[in-house]
C-alpha cells in the first residue's frame, strides 16, 4: 500500500476486502479512511468494520462496469458493481435512463465518473426506443425485477434518473412504481407535454420526493405542485440542448439527493 495513487489504493483495498483478509496492523487503514478519495475511504472503512452483515446473502458479482443481457427478455444493459460489493450487504441502486436513442453506453459515458465513486450499484438499461412505450416499460419492469432478484439491493435506497427521453421515462416509471423509488431526478424530461405522463401525474396523489429541471418547468409546475411532493431546480437561460452542462449539473443534484438519504 505504498502507492499514493487512489486508483491503485482502491484496487488493493478491494482485494483485501473481497478475500476477507484481516490485517494485523490497521494504522494504514485508519489513515485511508480519511482519504480525499471517497472510494478509498469507503473500502478502508469496510475492512475495519468487523461486524457481520445480517440478512440474506447473494452470490458474488463481477466487479466494475460491464455489458450484460437480461435472462428474461434479452434486454441489453450495463451494470456497475462497486469494488466493495460482496453480496453480503445491501447496496443502494441508481437506475439511469439515457436520452436520445436510449443507448446504455451513452448513459455510462455521461454519468459514470459521477456515479462510480458513490459506491452505488448502477443500472443502465438500453432500449433503442422511447422509454414510455408500453413494450419497453414491460421489458424494463422485467429487468428491474431480475436485478432485485440477483443483487443485494437496499430496497429503501433505489433511485431513478434520466436525461431527455430518459428523463421522461424516469418520471413515467416513478408514477407506476412510486413506492419502489426513494427519489427521481428527471433532467430535461417532458412533463405535461407528454399525454402518457401527464395523465398518470394527474391521477397520482402520493409520490416520493422528486427533482425536476428544464425549460418547460413553468407548465410542469402548474400540474405537479397540486399532485406531487417535489424539489425543483431550474436552469435559467439553458435550452434542452445544453447537453453537457445540464447532465453534469443534474448528476450533481442527484448525488446531493442520494447523500441526504444514505
Amino acid at each position: 500500500m505504498e502507492s499514493q495513487e487512489p486508483g491503485v489504493q482502491a484496487l488493493m483495498l478491494s482485494l483485501i476486502y473481497q478475500r476477507r483478509i484481516h490485517p494485523r496492523k490497521t494504522d494504514f487503514l485508519e489513515r485511508l479512511t480519511h482519504s480525499g478519495n471517497p472510494e478509498v475511504a469507503r473500502i478502508a472503512g469496510r475492512i475495519l468494520d468487523a461486524s457481520l452483515a445480517g440478512g440474506k446473502t447473494f452470490p458474488p458479482e463481477r466487479l466494475g462496469t460491464s455489458f450484460r443481457v437480461s435472462r428474461r427478455d434479452r434486454l441489453p444493459y450495463i451494470l456497475h458493481v462497486p469494488k466493495d460489493y460482496r453480496g453480503d450487504r445491501p447496496f443502494p441502486l441508481i437506475i439511469y435512463l439515457s436520452g436520445g436513442a436510449g443507448l446504455a453506453i451513452d448513459a455510462v459515458n455521461s454519468s459514470e465518473d459521477v456515479i462510480a465513486p458513490t459506491g452505488y450499484l448502477a443500472l443502465y438499461p438500453q432500449t433503442g426506443d422511447m422509454w414510455w412505450n408500453d413494450d419497453i416499460r414491460q421489458k424494463f419492469a422485467s429487468l428491474f425485477d431480475e436485478t432485485l432478484d440477483t443483487l443485494n439491493v437496499d430496497r429503501q435506497r433505489i433511485y431513478i434518473t434520466g436525461f431527455s427521453n430518459g428523463g421522461t421515462g424516469a418520471l413515467y416509471y416513478a408514477t407506476f412504481w412510486p413506492k419502489r423509488f426513494a427519489a427521481v431526478v428527471t433532467m430535461m424530461g417532458a412533463g405535461v407535454c407528454m399525454p402518457e405522463v401527464s395523465r398518470r401525474l394527474m391521477r397520482r396523489t402520493t409520490f416520493r420526493p422528486c427533482c425536476y429541471m428544464g425549460i418547460k418547468i413553468r407548465s410542469f409546475l402548474s400540474v405537479a405542485r397540486e399532485t406531487l411532493t417535489m424539489r425543483f431546480a431550474k436552469l435559467p437561460r439553458r435550452c434542452h440542448h445544453s447537453y453537457r452542462f445540464s447532465r453534469a449539473w443534474g448528476m450533481r443534484l442527484l448525488c446531493r439527493v442520494m447523500k441526504g438519504r444514505r
